[in-house]
């Protein structure tokens, strides 16, 4: 069977194939010969005892060591207009690096609310990369974006009464919009979008108890695929499948009231997973979870195949999940890049009255 890696953790690395994520680990020979799969590997897997094993690493033509990734397609140098000043020498260093290992570079332009962008699309304007500039106020330059997002790991992170919970209700239609336009999977926010909206895109409140109210868990995650239609066998098969995902499916005929606060988070997922959303939005996830309901929560989300948006101040669940961190402080976007270089930016999360997270943290 084949693949590519999508991510590796502690030793295992998580393939995708027609069959879905696969766990696995790489056979020894791999680390007799010194050679380490990365994110991006194309991948042939084979079983041994009764386990999937990495047992061939197609050759890369391409390869990252920080981040450690391979088969890079594009590459995004994202560069504010302010805070901080951009760098054009930097950007095209990271320009330079792209090219020569074969990588489009793709320059995106954030900030443009706060200082003007011109002389940024004028130093690219008669070079060979696509210049993209985000508009927060009208959404101009996000669908070039957004359709790079799919199937990654995403996050909104910030203090509290930043925003965050209120954007996700936005973005799925629980709250409002008060003024001006918003655009969800390529459908406006109408009430005459909502449930295909809603098919698209799903929400897991921080309390499982405002989401759950089946008497069973299966009669709760089956809710949705019943909701829309879906034939009775097919309901059962979804259900079936959900709850497999998120490992519960030996509570499958429990009543909602006796799950641990750990399992009801997972309960309310595996609703949202009958329906194969593109997208699932997350509210504070890892609330009130204690060390090992947290960490099963982490390796799940890991394995899911979707792309995922979570809002949460837990910068340390943040760390283990997501692969990219947009900081929002009082109103605006602080900061958009890699969770490794944001989470690390003691002096960026001060500004946003944040602190590093525990592990970054000395004495």
């Amino acid at each position: 069977m084949k693949g590519y890696i999508t991510k590796g953790i502690g030793g295992f690395y998580y393939v995708k194939t027609p069959e879905g994520i696969v766990e696995c680990k790489p056979r020894g020979i791999f680390r007799k010969q010194k050679i380490t799969p990365v994110a991006g590997d194309e991948v042939t897997l084979e079983t041994e005892n009764g386990a999937a094993v990495i047992a061939e690493i197609a050759p890369r033509k391409n390869v990252f060591v920080r981040p450690p990734v391979a088969n890079l397609d594009v590459l995004f140098l994202v560069a504010s207009t302010t805070q901080p000043t951009p760098s054009t020498l930097v950007l095209d260093k990271l320009a330079a690096i792209a090219v020569d290992k074969g990588v489009q570079p793709v320059i995106v332009c954030t900030k443009g609310d706060l200082a003007e962008a011109e002389f940024l699309r004028k130093a690219y304007e008669r070079s060979t990369l696509p210049f993209i500039r985000i508009d927060y106020e009208t959404g101009a330059g996000l669908d070039e974006v957004k359709q790079w997002i799919a199937g990654r790991l995403c996050a909104f992170c910030g203090n509290s009464g930043v925003g965050k919970s209120t954007l996700l209700k936005l973005l799925v239609g629980i709250l409002s919009m008060q003024q001006g336009t918003l655009e969800v999977a390529g459908l406006a926010m109408q009430r005459k979008n909502l449930a295909a909206i809603r098919r698209k895109v799903g929400y897991i409140f921080q309390d499982s108890d405002s989401q759950l109210f089946m008497p069973t868990v299966a009669a709760d995650v089956a809710f949705a695929a019943q909701n829309y239609g879906y034939p009775p066998e097919e309901v059962a098969a979804r259900t079936r499948r959900a709850l497999q995902q998120v490992h519960i499916e030996d509570c499958a005929d429990r009543p909602v009231y006796r799950l641990s606060g750990g399992q009801k988070k997972l309960a309310s997922i595996a609703g949202i997973l009958t329906l194969d959303p593109e997208l699932i939005l997350m509210d504070e996830p890892s609330a009130a979870l204690d060390p090992k309901n947290r960490r099963n929560l982490i390796e799940i989300l890991r394995s899911l195949p979707c792309a995922m948006l979570i809002a949460s101040h837990d910068l340390d669940f943040i760390y283990d999940t997501c692969t990219r961190v947009v900081l929002l402080h009082e109103g605006r976007v602080a900061a958009d890049g890699p969770s490794e270089r944001i989470l690390q930016d003691g002096d960026l999360l001060a500004r946003c009255d944040l602190e590093l997270p525990l592990r970054f943290q000395r004495g």
